[in-house]
């Protein structure tokens, strides 16, 4: 398994306009991994999410989408995953680890499964290893 690298290319600017990949077909300004971007960025073309850094204002949109949802944490995660592919799941993760969006809590009474619990602090660890 290869992990994702800064200096990956995850899209492309062209004209001003955010495109993916697979839309930009190798055309345009480079997007790599590491570039910041202050919204989520989106692909003119296809609607998916090109999978960029976000500044903190970035990870503020998301926050807000997120209660603006009225849904759980695991709801809208997977909510975004669908709509903007990994990159969707990515940016809440870096909006939680950067403590703008609270984990939630187990129901008084159930307990958060140990296995689940260290999963979820490996995997924020790795997305700042990786960024």
């Amino acid at each position: 398994m290869e992990f994702p690298k800064v200096y990956d290319v995850v899209g492309y600017v062209i004209d001003g306009s955010i495109y993916c990949p697979d839309c930009a077909g190798g055309k345009g300004d480079p997007i790599f991994r590491s570039d910041e971007f202050d919204s989520p960025p989106i692909c003119e073309g296809c609607g998916m999410g090109v999978d960029a850094s976000l500044t903190t204002e970035g990870k503020r949109v998301i926050a807000e989408w997120f209660e603006e949802s009225g849904k759980s944490l695991d709801e809208f995660r997977e909510e975004m995953y669908n709509q903007f592919g990994e990159a969707g799941r990515n940016w809440v993760d870096d909006a939680v680890a950067a403590g703008l969006i609270e984990e939630e809590e187990p129901e008084e009474g159930e307990e958060e499964p140990p296995v689940l619990m260290k999963m979820k602090r490996l995997h924020a660890i790795l997305r700042k290893i990786v960024k």
